[in-house]
């Protein structure tokens, strides 16, 4: 899949997906549009709680100390060194624990390598690796990302793979003022 991520402040991640399949994802705390120009289609897929999807997060997520989790309700449990790495164990709040479970931060050198998600028995529910980071105005990108998704009793995975990143670029004009056509009802899916 090839395509370009576009950051929106304060909280807007606009995916244009450029191959295989032409295909807008855009991306807010409760909110994600999915449109396919070519078959005129639109999801709008509303979160009952804030949630945290490790591959928009992990763009939205190094701007911010705690990876956003607070804003997502995540409380700081408890925080350690090891070796070089400073570790941190966020909880979910208490209406998600039914379905969440802790989130771990792995940071060294100022750098986030590592974030781990559990689910509500304390199973790991994915990990991201992040590698190859870019420093812009003191925050350092990273420019690979490998996440595993453990859905017993089978795992996948991905690997995403950033070129030419620019900071503070303009959108282009198809980005800064994207919309469904007015013909296009999205279906609606409550999550």
């Amino acid at each position: 899949m090839a395509g370009r991520i576009y950051y929106i402040p304060p909280a807007q991640t606009v995916v244009k997906i450029e191959t295989p399949i032409r295909q807008w994802i855009v991306y807010k705390k409760n909110e994600m549009l999915i449109y396919n120009p070519d078959e005129n289609k639109a999801f709008r897929i509303i979160f009952e709680y804030p949630v945290s999807l490790p591959f928009f997060q992990a763009f939205i997520g190094v701007l911010k100390e705690d990876f956003g989790l607070s804003e997502l309700g995540y409380t700081l449990s408890k925080y350690e060194r090891r070796d070089a790495s400073l570790i941190s164990i966020w909880v979910p709040p208490k209406q998600a624990t039914p379905w969440l479970g802790d989130v771990t931060l792995e940071y060294r050198d100022n750098k986030l390598i590592c974030v781990e998600f559990k689910d509500s028995k304390g199973k790991m529910a994915s990990k991201s690796v992040y590698a190859k980071h870019v420093a812009f105005n003191s925050t350092y990108f990273p420019m690979e990302i490998s996440t595993v998704y453990d859905s017993s009793p089978t795992a996948t995975s991905e690997f995403i793979q950033l070129k030419n990143s620019r900071f503070n670029a303009p959108l282009p004009q198809d980005v800064a003022n994207f919309q469904i056509p007015p013909n296009v009802v999205p279906r609606e899916i409550r999550w």
